[in-house]
């Protein structure tokens, strides 16, 4: 009996579909949970320090740039799109849940300059993304 080429162009393709979800889904999850610690180390070294710091949304976007790039690194290594892609869906989904997450600590009020972090942090996925598909072995 003859096998089905439909058939094996479908598994592919949705291999393919399930492979770039789950690599999109990792790096926006492993993002935000490096976001977290960074965060928590900071408010920590913050708290042990004798100054008092004014300029704490600095030190938390300096947090979210760092966990964007490595979500970038990781999502253009794990999906089959180009850089710019895998980081631009990648930042979507990370700042998705980077909303609910605000939304949740501060009672339902976003602040004016979360754009500025909406954007930090989807510029720095698409280099994050660049970069990994740089280095990415060419078949």
């Amino acid at each position: 009996m003859r096998k089905n080429k439909s058939s094996n162009a479908n598994i592919k393709a949705n291999s393919s579909l399930t492979k770039n979800v789950i690599g999109i889904t990792l790096s926006a999850g492993i993002s935000i949970i490096i976001l977290v610690l960074l965060t928590v180390l900071v408010s920590l070294f913050l708290l042990k320090s004798e100054t008092v710091s004014e300029s704490y949304i600095m030190y938390f976007y300096f947090c979210s740039a760092v966990a964007s790039f490595i979500g970038g690194f990781i999502s253009s290594k794990r999906t089959t799109f180009k850089g710019i892609f895998s980081g631009l869906i990648a930042s979507v989904v990370y700042n998705f849940l980077l909303t609910i997450i605000l939304l949740f600590v501060s009672i339902g009020q976003i602040r004016a300059d979360t754009g500025i972090l909406y954007l930090l942090s989807t510029v720095f996925f698409i280099l994050g993304g660049i970069v990994s598909a740089n280095t990415k072995r060419r078949k």
